[in-house]
């Protein structure tokens, strides 16, 4: 008998200040690509979305349905934001516990953090991955999926979910160290070492779907670190 594959659809938005790339994807709980069945580049108005709240809900609410169409309900949304509208850090503790809510950047408690450990550093702390999303943010993009009808899984800054792509790249052969070699060759920005090669492995395009593959690679990949963050929860 043929084994009977689980997946998950996931509608991805990679949210920029001036752009949403949408994606809608076939996620394989197996070790097959993810698929790509619909894509779709969003401009937006200068002042659209803010650093911390969203000045037009409705149209992100208009984008959203006329991308997912009848699908809405049954897509998970993830949804990750550009550093103009996230606070992402890199920062080192002395310990591994450490106290995201405070410290970090003024006005901090004003902000919804998330934290992922990356590896000890030559001095002894222990260096965290920090994303920081305002809370009236965070509220504005949970109301928008339920006036869409969808369920949002995943909000993010767009540097989670190249970490989650680079770890799951590497599989049994990832090493803390190696991670932090990386890190410090590209100056924290880990996406640089994806390639087109690094997208085929991760998500099938069929010819059906039309892309711009220069512009799309790492909004692509971004979608991909989203659907691997979402099948988590």
């Amino acid at each position: 008998m043929w084994s009977v594959l689980k997946k998950r659809e996931f509608m991805a938005l990679v949210v920029h200040h001036d752009r949403i790339y949408c994606s809608k994807l076939r996620y394989y709980h197996s070790h097959r690509p993810a698929e790509l069945i619909g894509y779709h580049v969003a401009s937006i108005p200068a002042g659209a979305i803010g650093s911390t709240r969203i000045y037009n809900p409705t149209l992100v609410c208009n984008i959203i349905r006329s991308f997912a169409g009848s699908d809405v309900g049954r897509l998970s949304l993830v949804v990750s934001l550009s550093d103009t509208m996230a606070t992402q850090e890199i920062v080192a503790y002395p310990h591994t516990c450490p106290e995201l809510q405070a410290g970090v950047t003024p006005g901090a408690a004003e902000y919804r953090w998330q934290h992922c450990y990356l590896y000890p550093d030559n001095r002894g702390k222990f260096v965290f991955y920090a994303c920081g999303i305002s809370r009236g943010s965070c509220l504005q993009w949970q109301l928008i999926a339920q006036m869409v009808g969808a369920s949002l899984s995943v909000l993010i800054g767009d540097r989670m979910p190249a970490l989650a792509l680079y770890q799951v790249l590497y599989g049994d052969a990832f090493r803390q160290s190696q991670l932090a070699v990386h890190m410090a060759r590209t100056n924290q920005a880990i996406e640089k070492l994806f390639t087109s090669d690094t997208l085929a492995r991760f998500l099938f395009v069929p010819r059906a779907v039309a892309i711009d593959r220069t512009d799309a690679l790492q909004p692509l990949l971004t979608t991909c670190g989203l659907a691997l963050l979402g099948s988590q929860k």
